[in-house]
């Protein structure tokens, strides 16, 4: 896998007139995913103005890493075994990452998800750092090397999603663009 670059082009993407950042330190959840949806709906309803006029961006840091991967990874680590997720409206474990998509048959919670805030413009990061030491974590349950662990989760990130050097660099450059913070644990 080609050497780890960053780029923050996103942050010049945020126009807005209202602009917020959610700092997700741990899943919770998915409080990161539910705030991010209540503060664009409320302006929309407040104000009647359209996406465009709210950005958010959520950071997925830390505890919160596993909310950064596609759903091949959540089935081949045990992902929701491990961050204890459940399945919504079941007794199993995850074996999907349900903060990206929503299950298909799951109309109630399809604009609560990864994937339809992204389609909003909601800018999605997630901390290289803490994917890092994620492998790391997986390398030693599975006794493979932490480098290969590590370029394997870079191969299935939520597609859209970019890693910023640390989680908590990708606040501060969003709050530099303009975002207000929110803590979304």
């Amino acid at each position: 896998m080609p050497a780890l670059e960053f780029d923050d082009a996103w942050a010049s993407r945020l126009t807005g007139r209202y602009r917020a950042v959610f700092d997700s330190p741990s899943i919770e959840d998915g409080t990161a995913v539910f705030n991010a949806y209540t503060y664009m709906q409320g302006f929309k309803d407040m104000y009647k103005v359209q996406d465009a006029d709210v950005n958010a961006v959520i950071v997925m840091r830390h505890m919160a890493i596993p909310m950064v991967f596609d759903d091949a990874i959540w089935a081949h680590y045990q992902l929701g075994k491990y961050t204890k997720i459940k399945e919504p409206g079941s007794e199993n474990w995850a074996t999907r990452n349900p903060f990206w998509r929503a299950a298909p048959d799951d109309k109630a919670d399809a604009d609560f998800t990864l994937d339809a805030l992204q389609a909003r413009g909601v800018v999605l990061l997630g901390c290289a750092l803490a994917t890092r030491g994620f492998a790391g974590i997986l390398a030693g349950q599975t006794n493979d090397h932490a480098d290969a662990v590590f370029d394997e989760l870079r191969r299935h990130l939520i597609p859209g999603l970019q890693l910023q050097p640390s989680g908590i660099f990708a606040v501060m450059r969003a709050q530099e663009a303009g975002c207000h913070y929110m803590r979304s644990t």
